[in-house]
């Protein structure tokens, strides 16, 4: 199976449903990510099955709770779980908050 079809199916589980474009537009993060990280160590995690999982679907798993069209993205750093939520929503605005 195919990264892309695997995260399609992974969000559905989720109960994310993304379409081939949102999958695409998500990998090319990933694909970014690995290849800033290697400058900049953005991550420990470097493996493209670990950053499908604890990148992309740890940041969708909250897609359901997401209410309203602006939201405060607290995330952990390296744009999760904003970028991926952004991506996916693009009516909503997700605004960067550092503590």
């Amino acid at each position: 199976m195919s990264a892309l079809e695997t995260l399609v199916q992974d969000a559905a589980t989720l109960g994310v449903a993304l379409s081939e474009d949102d999958a695409r537009r998500l990998l090319t993060l990933l694909d970014e990510l690995a290849r800033w990280n290697r400058t900049y160590n953005l991550t420990a995690i470097s493996t493209p099955a670990e950053m499908l999982t604890h990148h992309l679907l740890d940041s969708l798993a909250i897609q359901s709770d997401l209410q309203g069209t602006r939201i405060a993205d607290v995330g952990t750093g390296a744009g999760f779980p904003g970028l991926p939520l952004a991506l996916c929503n693009p009516a909503r605005a997700l605004h960067p908050h550092r503590l």
